[in-house]
């Protein structure tokens, strides 16, 4: 350090510190991989140096925050702990640095070492947001405890942290349930809204936009469960077109949200009776096509969104006074012919679609029947000239070829069958509920099964030939097979479980 600064000259007293203050800083962020070196670089510095800040205002310990390395962090922490206390770019403490890219491990350590007293309100808000943005909902919840005050602030955008929650996605983006943490922070959230007269509790719920309509679409069941367990009357929010939380829930098939509220008696029968500007009822916009931009639903089949949509339209109907049922909008159309109109293009798409499936499994599956049965009459290891009995006829893997292989060609023959029925029927509106995707699911279990049926046949054949020699041989292919059979099961049923997911689970 003292080399930098005898080098300087008579540069003058700022140019001083820059000279004093650059190596450092540029070896840190060389080496922000190697812990060790930096460690040591750390020994040469005094304790002014890490509060020293760049020519951005940023101190070393401000961009160490940012660097996912806490052994430096705590290095530095040792050397001055007062370092957590300096602010850099736009007014920021570190903490807020890794906060801003969702460094949990950093977070954790640096909102220990903060402390309450380095944390203004205006920290607080912009920190909880952060993590809010980022999942971090443990330390969020730690800091509504200690700041319960910051659940009614609001942002540039004028939302609050409960709105950020009400956009909170069913699934995280790797595919896992949103932590139970994270709703507990709603419940301390909301208790501090429920302080609140009944103007102001709308005012939160209502602005900048609805909370409800908004956890609707996401399907944030937990979400509206917690809030509407304290204040069953926010049921009844209507918004510009007159919608309820249970318009939306038939809108955005949100089935969960859907059943809940239909539980509630006394407030469906009041819903269902609602139309919109266009003059259309609830059962109307169970007939329309779904929105395209549902939130965490995925694209099923052609046949099967067919099938989730007839299932919903009778599934609203079910709840709906006839009267309603066949209640025109201002276009003249009753909901039946809404549905109609509305589908008939996908009906077109999903007709061709399943039989374009279902010939294809056809093909493969008589294939398979042609050689399962040729092979029947071409015993392996040759028949007795006199008698046309198998010389194999008294061995145990033998009984488990022609076992096998029999039932290979039933199986094979039954899922021929149910493909047939399938290109056969004229698939309408009413056939897409549960004959064309179940005889679809059946056919193609039938065809899982009959594979594998086919795998112990030749199984069985080689040992039948291979038994009293080239034994090895035999190991090989026990190998070989379980490492097919485990292969093709995972993705084989893979297959087979997306059709029975959309094709049984909600219904």
């Amino acid at each position: 350090m003292k080399d930098y600064v005898a080098a300087s000259g008579s540069a003058s007293k700022k140019e001083n510190v820059e000279i004093v203050i650059a190596p450092p800083y540029q070896k840190m962020d060389a080496a922000a991989r190697r812990t060790g070196f930096v460690k040591k670089l750390l020994e040469q510095m005094n304790k002014e140096d890490l509060a020293v800040k760049n020519n951005a205002g940023n101190t070393a310990f401000f961009l160490a925050a940012a660097s996912k390395r806490v052994e430096i962090v705590k290095a530095m922490m040792e050397k001055n702990e007062d370092i957590v206390k300096i602010r850099g770019d736009n007014d920021m403490l570190p903490i807020h640095k890794p906060a801003l890219e969702g460094d949990k491990e950093m977070v954790e350590y640096l909102y220990e070492a903060t402390g309450d007293e380095l944390l203004d309100n205006n920290d607080c808000f912009h920190l909880l947001i952060n993590l809010i943005n980022h999942g971090l909902y443990d330390v969020a919840l730690d800091l509504v405890k200690r700041h319960p005050e910051r659940a009614l602030a609001r942002g540039k955008n004028k939302e609050t942290a409960l709105h950020l929650l009400a956009r909170m996605p069913v699934l995280t983006h790797t595919g896992q349930e949103i932590p139970d943490s994270a709703f507990e922070l709603v419940e301390h959230l909301w208790k501090q809204v429920m302080l609140l007269d009944d103007s102001q509790i709308l005012e939160i719920i209502r602005k900048p936009w609805s909370l409800i309509f908004e956890a609707a679409k996401q399907g944030n069941f937990r979400f509206l469960k917690r809030i509407f367990c304290t204040y069953l009357d926010l049921m009844f929010e209507v918004d510009e077109n007159h919608y309820t939380i249970l318009h939306f829930a038939v809108m955005y098939r949100r089935l969960n949200i859907f059943y809940f509220i239909y539980d509630i008696g006394r407030f469906k029968d009041m819903v269902v009776r609602d139309t919109d500007k266009e003059g259309n009822n609830i059962l109307h916009l169970a007939a329309k096509l779904p929105p395209a931009d549902i939130p965490d639903i995925e694209s099923p089949a052609l046949h099967i969104q067919m099938q989730i949509d007839k299932w919903w339209f009778e599934e609203v109907k079910r709840i709906t006074h006839p009267v309603y049922a066949e209640a025109k909008n201002k276009d003249g159309k009753t909901p039946r012919a809404l549905f109609t109109e509305q589908h008939e293009d996908l009906r077109n798409k999903a007709d061709k679609y399943t039989k374009k499936i279902a010939t294809a499994y056809i093909t493969g599956s008589t294939l398979i029947a042609t050689v399962v049965f040729a092979t029947l009459f071409t015993l392996p290891g040759g028949t007795d000239e006199n008698t046309g009995t198998s010389h194999f006829v008294r061995r145990a893997s033998f009984i488990v070829f022609t076992i096998s292989d029999t039932i290979a060609l039933l199986l094979s023959s039954f899922s021929i069958i149910v493909f047939l029925a399938v290109i056969s029927s004229q698939c309408e509106e009413a056939n897409f509920l549960n004959r064309v995707p179940g005889n679809l699911a059946l056919g193609l279990h039938l065809l899982l099964l009959y594979v594998k049926a086919v795998m112990v046949a030749f199984s069985a054949t080689v040992f039948i030939v291979f038994k009293d020699k080239l034994r090895w041989t035999l190991v090989l292919l026990t190998v070989m097979v379980i490492f097919a059979i485990a292969m093709y099961k995972g993705r084989a049923w893979t297959i087979y479980g997306e059709v029975m997911h959309y094709t049984y689970k909600n219904w």
